[in-house]
């Protein structure tokens, strides 16, 4: 059967491109990509003719044509090739629409990993790493990245996010002030002649700011270690909540007691919802 082949470039140093990268981009012959002409580059540089590949743009723009056309190339039997400009395919790149209209229609997929800047940011930073999650390009508005910094004052673990040099002070500032307490490592150019990374805390951003260069795309990673008590603590102030508006029949009282029992338990509140209610009506 033929396959949709995930392939990941070099994030910004060639020397990185895999040997089964490079096998596959030598015995392939359908390409879509990201931007066509860094892919007609890339091939340059590693001294492979593509003179008979037929090679095909693939971007937000243009997913839904591209998607049906890439369908039908799998269903005929011929092997596809998607890559994006620098790195991971799926990571902040077009290729989520694709995998999963592969996926759906039954067809295969086959991944040739290589480097990551979320991962290569993360080997750099020294934060902890279990857990991490991955957010991609936030959204501009600062009310909506407000609303995110503060949820994150609830959420262990390491939080990774891209962001524009445009943008990236003012979303430090944001930051620093909703997570005062937290670590921030700010990466650039990695992989490069140029490539930095800024390690600091959160309280400290205002004497920091200006070493930081601001040139091209940014990888931020924040750390706000949310320890048991403070969990315990946000927990108890749910838990005295819900009960305040069981007692005064504010709302629903057994969707209330469903969402007490689910913290005590650590259960599904559906699942002790419909224990509740079984052969009665709220």
């Amino acid at each position: 059967m033929a396959k949709l082949y995930l392939i990941s470039t070099p994030i910004g140093n060639l020397a990185d491109i895999t040997y089964r990268a490079k096998e596959i981009l030598e015995q392939k012959s359908l390409f879509f990509a990201e931007d066509s002409r860094s892919l007609k580059n890339l091939l340059t540089k590693l001294g492979i003719d593509f003179s008979k590949k037929e090679i095909n743009s693939y971007h937000d723009h243009s997913a839904d044509v591209k998607i049906k056309a890439i369908i039908e190339y799998l269903k005929r039997g011929d092997d596809v090739c998607y890559l994006s400009e620098a790195g991971s395919p799926i990571i902040s790149d077009p290729a989520y629409p694709l995998v999963a209209a592969v996926i759906d229609n039954g067809l295969e997929i086959e991944s040739i990993p290589g480097t990551s800047s979320v991962i290569v940011a993360l080997e750099m930073a020294g934060l902890p790493v279990t857990p991490f999650s991955y957010y991609g390009f936030l959204s501009r508005s600062r009310e909506e990245q407000s609303a995110l910094f503060r949820e994150w004052n609830n959420i262990n673990g390491t939080k990774v996010f891209f962001e524009a040099g445009g943008r990236l002070i003012e979303t430090l500032e944001l930051l620093s002030k909703q997570l005062p307490s937290a670590n921030i490592v700010v990466a650039r150019e990695l992989t490069k002649m140029f490539q930095s990374v800024y390690r600091f805390k959160a309280s400290e951003f205002a004497q920091v700011k200006d070493e930081i260069v601001i040139k091209g795309e940014f990888v931020v990673l924040v750390h706000n270690n949310i320890c048991k008590k403070q969990i315990f603590t946000l927990e108890q102030e749910a838990l005295t909540k819900l009960a305040t508006d069981y007692l005064e029949g504010s709302g629903k009282r057994n969707k209330i007691l469903s969402k007490i029992f689910a913290l005590i338990l650590n259960r599904s509140q559906n699942e002790i919802y419909s224990k509740l209610t079984s052969g009665r009506e709220e």
